[in-house]
Formats: structure tokens, sequence, C-alpha cells
């Protein structure tokens, strides 16, 4: 009887061990994306969708153009602007004087005070207008009353929106200083 225990007790031990060997490690982009979506599960879906599949990254390391933003020959590659439907919100007051005006993908946020609105984050430059400009008149609030953008840092999708505010309405951009 011993004996026996003993062999299921092995076998069991053994069949557990091979459930929980993790598979070899993916090989192609499309492999990663989907090894990545299986393992945010329901609990990270957005990390999931920011990282993995935001409207930017879509075209990512495709299309044959070379180094960072450049193209054939070095010259600047073709803007490419995501489709609205992929990246539009609707900007709506959070709370008390905390307005969300970002895209379904990034997040920026306005903030009212008595001496004018802080807005934290510009998002991408194709979406500054649609999304910040004309969601800041939705919601009541006048663009011109933003006095300080703040930064959390130099990403497109956090910085490239500030050059519109600081250039049309003299706003005052604040960042880190190694950004």
């Amino acid at each position: 009887m011993k004996l026996r225990l003993g062999a299921a007790a092995a076998a069991l031990l053994a069949a557990m061990t091979a459930t929980q060997a993790q598979a070899p490690a993916p090989t192609t982009p499309e492999a990663l994306v989907a090894r990545a979506k299986q393992a945010s599960g329901l609990d990270y879906p957005g990390t999931f969708q920011r990282i993995c599949v935001a409207p930017d990254n879509l075209n990512a390391g495709r299309g044959g153009r070379g180094g960072a933003g450049r193209g054939a020959g070095g010259a600047p590659a073709a803007r490419v602007i995501p489709d609205r439907a992929t990246w539009y919100a609707q900007p709506y007051r959070v709370f008390d004087n905390l307005y969300f005006i970002g895209t379904k993908i990034h997040s920026a946020w306005a903030l009212t005070t008595g001496e004018g609105i802080i807005v934290i984050d510009s998002l991408y430059d194709y979406a500054v207008e649609p999304e910040m400009v004309e969601g800041l008149t939705k919601l009541g609030l006048n663009p011109r009353d933003v006095k300080y953008m703040l930064i959390s840092h130099a990403h497109g999708d956090h910085d490239q929106g500030a050059a519109l505010f600081q250039s049309r309405y003299g706003t005052r951009i604040v960042m880190g200083a190694a950004d």
C-alpha cells in the first residue's frame, strides 16, 4: 500500500511540475504580443492596450522606416495620424475641479483653480486640438485660462501638445530638468 501511495504522490508531483514549466520564449513580435495579452488577463488590460496596441504602436517596426522617425536616406518619415475612432474620447468632469481631457489610451487632466487652469500632460500633437482645446471648450472652460502645463516626462504622448499651448495661449510649461 505504501509503495502505491508513494508512486501516486511521485506521479502527481511530476504532473504538477510539468504543467508549471514555462513555455519556450516567443520569437516573433506577434507571439510576444499574444503572450503579453495572455499575461495581462483581466487584471491589466489597460496596460496591455497602452503598451502593445496603442494606435501609435500599431505600425511600429514595419514599413521600412529606418532609425527613429527616419525614412529612406535619413529623410523625416511621413507623419502617420491614427484613425480618430481609435483614440478620441469625450472629455468629462471627474469631480469638483478635476477634468479628464485625454484620449482612450493616453491621459491628460485639467485642474481648475482660482488663478487659472493647470493641465497635466499634453498628448500627441495630432490629439491636442480635438481632445484638449475643444475638450476644454466643451466643458465650459477657456483654453486661454491654462496658466501651467505640467509634463510628467518627455514622451510624445505626454509632451507634443505643449508647444501649441505655449505658442497660442502663453501657457508656462513645467517639466523635470532631465526632460
